[in-house]
């Protein structure tokens, strides 16, 4: 018949089972150390200061990286589109050539899914965004690069003919100011900043060379392209020539936004 017995030792206790068994439980007087709820309360207070004042940053550092890959995607699509367009009628389109409906809806043929929003004879933007004429919801739906109101006219350099795209972007197109068609583009739609030089931006297409490129703000009109993409600029139409400045070096270019 085996025997069992228990023997205390240091630091612990053994427990004979058997015959060449034994089970040993060890406990140690060491005091065990754990941080008090009142310093974990200060940590979490400290992570949340540091979270509050770089949260903002890395927000605004998003927003911005997406804009820009907004901005170069639409430069993209409508480059395509008019190359496609030059390629397929065999002709680079003036502003001359877009003077009415038929003109504008051969443009939307090269713009996937585009949905044809503007009437011209009502001069208004319905079925799309608004049922407001399209000069008083333009210039008051936007504002410029650096917040401010839009001049009345700000309209006129879109005001020939409005898509909406496939993604939500807005297309625009404007035959009167300068020799070269006008194509601009609010990359987002709807959705916010709503600002010129932000997310709307203007292109030309070049009527020699057929590319599509920035607008400089040199047209029939004697604009100042250095008015129009200015931080300080007072002008209700600053921000129309951005595109041009913005295809220069869209990383530098959207890091200093206003």
């Amino acid at each position: 018949m085996q025997k069992f017995g228990y023997t205390a030792i240091s630091g612990g206790a053994s427990l004979r089972l058997g015959k060449g068994l034994k089970w040993i439980a060890y406990y140690s007087s060491e005091k065990k150390w754990a941080f008090t709820l009142a310093e974990v309360l200060i940590t979490l207070g400290i992570i949340g200061v540091v979270a509050a004042m770089t949260m903002p940053a890395l927000i605004a550092n998003y927003q911005r990286k997406a804009l820009e890959t907004s901005f170069k995607k639409s430069y993209s699509v409508i480059s395509q589109a008019m190359q496609r367009l030059i390629n397929e009628e065999g002709y680079i389109p003036k502003a001359e050539n877009i003077t009415g409906y038929a003109e504008t809806f051969l443009l939307r043929k090269y713009f996937i899914s585009a949905i044809d929003c503007f009437n011209k004879s009502s001069g208004s933007s319905e079925s799309c965004v608004s049922s407001e004429k399209f000069s008083s919801w333009f210039d008051s739906f936007y504002k410029t690069y650096n917040k401010k109101t839009l001049a009345s006219s700000a309209h006129w350099w879109f005001d020939d003919g409005m898509f909406v795209a496939a993604d939500g972007s807005f297309i625009f197109f404007d035959n009167s100011n300068t020799d070269n068609l006008l194509i601009g583009v609010d990359t987002n739609g709807k959705k916010a900043p709503n600002l010129l030089g932000h997310d709307v931006f203007l292109f030309e297409l070049d009527s020699e060379t057929g590319a599509v490129r920035g607008y400089d703000g040199n047209n029939n009109r004697g604009d100042k392209a250095s008015e129009y993409c200015d931080r300080n600029a007072t002008s209700g139409l600053n921000g129309l020539s951005c595109a041009f400045e913005a295809l220069k070096n869209p990383d530098e270019y959207f890091k200093n936004l206003p």
